[in-house]
């Protein structure tokens, strides 16, 4: 039954033993060709005959254990799995030697090419996404026996490190529609309930959207494929049913699409999931959603004007056509929509910020209740420049205290060959209309005359500006040429976020050099894009649309923040042509202190410091300087210096600027593992100590979880006004936490806070986190408490959206319309439920 063969390939003694392991039944004739693609690349291999299997499809898991056991028998050290239909592409014999030969092994990925023709392989959608781990060392591994179909080849693989190959693994059964409908089929009969793949087994013959890309030429895999027109897997069986993706299945499928952005598959899922369940809610609403984010306007609307014949103008409905007619660039039937849904709401968050940022002319950034004035706790000033422009980028230019540098920097702008819409956000006093003299009727200019944190001062710039693209500059910097025609070009492209470089002004000084190298090394110009830093970033607005805004308590990393939940390291673009002139530190004395200063604030105002959390400081501390000093000096190679500074000179100087950082680091961490501790007794504690609680609180004020911890021991204190204030500094740093979000509605329901008030502050917490389900079923939540049952509907429909497998928010959806004495349709929503 298993068979152990050695390929005969030249080897080095020293080297670790690589075996390839597969098994073979309907598809026995391909075994051949794989052998003649493996021999070359493996030192042998282990092969399962499971021609002599009485049932039709035997287990796979007992399969795999046995083959890893005999690899193992035969002296492997390395396994490398395969099936007969598949093929290898032939680099993998120059670098197996290198990939199995690493210090820590570990195992490793290849990207699964699902063949459509004998020479291209499809790759839209979830289709140019698969990875597969197919090399891992056998040293401790045991062969995984849990999932029946689609497991594992070792327990624990998740614990293994993994590395990405980079090199493709083609599959050749879905050449031909036969056997991608035979795949569909098989799959689905063995699996009927969806066990053991959740997004189910349709996808496999649904050609939406459907993109090959043909195989490189220096990525090609021997021998050529000849098709033979075989099934090479066993039939379903005459006559036996095979039943579609449950709607459980459809849902998780258009989750993992859009999450990838397949927009177009997940729209076509929910086409299908709407058509399997016509008089549910949910279905109709998913499919208008997945209908814009496609980009099908025309469609998510035409979907809309015929839900209005059966709901008419129900709360939700208004609100979702609202958002149609908006992407479509209807924006005055956008903005009588969202009138008749206000009319019906009135005071409805979500829809007053819509439909204020929809308004025309100078008004919408004047008026009392314009969005921008919701970051603003004090007193503030609006002055319209009669010369401000519309364009496709706004520029937020921020200053603090009107410093003379305000001046320059819009200077840097003004002078750039684009045009942008400049808008001037200072905040803790000062007079920037007079430094900004020469330039005030070209700009739009907001002063705010308490401090604000940069989080704050870029949400306020948003808000108060238009342009489909935004993008930051502080007071201090200066924007050379190019700076906004290569974003836009990068924008037009396609990109949704560009960083961009930073350089020093020109100078021959030595400190200049290891100034801009020591703050922002990883920014450089000449920087690869694989060791830059996306910093620096112009957005496209869509983006605050979908994910919301930067925390506006954060003193620094708010961008970092931001970026964590909504846009992954790879959709940054980097653009070492988009440059900031930076200036660069007075003396070595104001070198060192920055760079301490800097250090502090680097633990200080970011909860997830490893200094906090680790028993050795002191390792951390040394790992954290050796680690910033390799990888700038690594970045300095890449920067032109002039040749009298010398890099000895150079790398001296970035040691101190090292160490200046982690002393700084170290400081701070004195505080903020005090504030952890005090925290983890706390938390330990029944009845939380009120006193540690605050004590934690100075100590380490810009980490959420010690507010959230004030404000449960101020809560248990009979002192809900303190605890509320407390959860909404933690909701401040960290806006789409809804830990703190759940924790304010529950001590703001047994407080005396009205419930109207308490449903506006819940709205304006989802629409500071529109992307996070459970936020919203928060606000339908208090909405119900406040008798806004329309309301409640809606923000449960909204949850659905971005959550809809949540079963516990189709409940609440079924009791909003319970209460808004809509029977039939929470009869409806309960029996979708119960299909999940």
């Amino acid at each position: 039954m298993i068979e152990t063969r050695v390929s005969g390939r030249p080897r080095d003694a020293t080297a670790p033993l690589v075996f390839a392991a597969f098994s073979f039944r309907y598809d026995a004739d391909l075994v051949p060709a794989l052998i003649e693609n493996i021999s070359h690349i493996v030192d042998g291999w282990v092969s399962w005959d499971d021609r002599g299997a009485t049932q039709a499809y035997s287990s796979e898991p007992a399969r795999r254990g046995a083959l890893i056991d005999a690899a193992r028998l035969a002296g492997a050290q390395w396994l490398l799995a395969v099936d007969p239909d598949e093929r290898y592409e032939d680099r993998l014999a120059a670098e197996i030697r290198m990939m199995t030969s690493i210090a820590e092994p570990a195992g490793w990925t290849f990207n699964l090419r699902e063949m459509y023709t004998p020479d291209a392989y499809r790759v839209d959608g979830l289709w140019g996404q698969k990875q597969q781990m197919r090399l891992f060392p056998l040293s401790g591994a045991i062969a995984a026996d849990g999932a029946a179909l689609h497991g594992l080849w070792v327990s624990g693989q998740d614990q293994l490190a993994v590395r990405a190959s980079g090199l493709n693994l083609y599959h050749l059964r879905m050449i031909l529609p036969e056997r991608r409908r035979q795949r569909r089929e098989l799959y689905a009969s063995l699996d009927p309930e969806r066990r053991f793949q959740m997004v189910g087994y349709d996808y496999l013959t649904d050609d939406t959207g459907l993109e090959l890309e043909s195989v490189p030429h220096d990525r090609g895999f021997s021998p050529v494929h000849r098709e033979d027109g075989g099934l090479w897997a066993a039939g379903t069986g005459p006559g036996e049913a095979v039943r579609p993706d449950p709607p459980a299945a459809q849902l998780e499928l258009i989750k993992l699409m859009r999450k990838i952005g397949a927009s177009r598959q997940a729209q076509n899922v929910a086409r299908q999931l709407a058509e399997m369940h016509p008089q549910a809610i949910v279905p109709r609403m998913l499919q208008v959603a997945t209908s814009l984010e496609a980009g099908d306007f025309e469609n998510a609307l035409a979907m809309t004007q015929a839900l209005q014949q059966i709901y008419r103008d129900r709360a939700w409905l208004l609100w979702l056509r609202a958002r149609a007619l908006r992407a479509a660039g209807d924006l005055p039937q956008a903005r009588t929509t969202l009138d008749r849904l206000l009319a019906r709401e009135p005071g409805m968050v979500p829809a007053a910020h819509m439909r204020q940022a929809m308004s025309e002319g100078v008004d919408r950034f004047t008026a009392a209740d314009a969005p921008w004035r919701r970051w603003v706790m004090g007193t503030s000033t609006l002055r319209e420049g009669s010369c401000v422009k519309r364009a496709d980028i706004a520029v937020v230019v921020l200053g603090y205290q009107a410093p003379s540098a305000l001046a320059k920097a819009v200077a840097s702008i003004r002078a750039q060959d684009s045009p942008a819409e400049i808008v001037v956000v200072n905040s803790g006093g000062g007079d920037p209309s007079t430094v900004l003299a020469d330039h005030i009727e070209h700009v739009r200019l907001i002063n705010v005359h308490e401090r604000l944190y940069v989080g704050s001062a870029r949400n306020i710039g948003i808000d108060a500006s238009e342009a489909p693209i935004v993008a930051f500059l502080a007071s201090d910097c200066q924007a050379r040429a190019g700076w906004i025609s290569s974003r836009l070009a990068k924008h037009g492209a396609g990109a949704l976020a560009v960083s961009s470089a930073v350089v020093a002004r020109p100078s021959k000084r030595m400190l200049d050099q290891i100034s801009i190298l020591s703050l922002y090394g990883t920014r450089s110009p000449g920087v690869p894009a694989e060791l830059a830093d996306r910093y620096g970033v112009s957005y496209a607005r869509e983006l605050f649309t979908r994910f919301g805004y930067f925390a506006p308590g954060m003193r620094v990393g708010e961008d970092t923040e931001f970026h964590r939940r909504a846009l992954p390291r790879a959709s940054i673009d980097w653009a070492p042509e988009v440059q900031t002139e930076h200036p660069t530190h007075r003396n070595w004395w104001h070198f060192a202190r920055d760079m301490f200063v800097r250090g502090t604030r680097s633990n200080l105002d970011w909860p997830s410091s490893q200094l906090t959390i680790s028993p050795s400081m002191r390792r951390v501390l040394l790992d954290q300087f050796a680690n910033r000093t390799e990888r700038l000096t690594t970045i300095a190679a890449y920067v032109e210096a002039p040749r009298r500074i010398g890099s000895r000179r150079l790398r001296f100087g970035l040691i101190v600027g090292s160490g200046f950082f982690v002393l700084g680091a170290a400081h701070a961490a004195s505080r903020t593992r005090k504030a952890a501790k005090i925290l983890k007794g706390t938390a330990d504690a029944e009845t939380p100590s009120r006193l540690q609680a605050e004590r934690a609180v100075k100590l380490h004020p810009q980490n959420p979880l010690v507010h959230i911890a004030l404000a449960t021991a101020l809560a248990q204190d009979s002192d809900p006004g303190a605890a509320l204030a407390s959860l909404e500094s933690a909701l401040r740093l960290r806006p789409a936490d809804a830990q703190a979000a759940a924790a304010f509605l529950e001590v703001a329901s047994t407080s005396i806070m009205p419930p109207d008030a308490i449903l506006q502050f819940m709205e304006n917490v989802a629409c500071g986190a529109p992307d996070v389900a459970r936020i919203w079923t928060l606000a339908a939540r208090a909405a119900h408490q406040a008798g806004r049952h329309d309301r409640a509907e809606l923000y449960a429909l909204r949850a659905l959206e971005r959550a809809p497998l949540h079963k516990f928010t189709h409940k609440r959806l079924a009791a909003a319309q319970d209460a808004a004495r809509r029977r039939d349709d929470a009869r409806k929503t309960r029996a979708f439920l119960d299909s999940l």
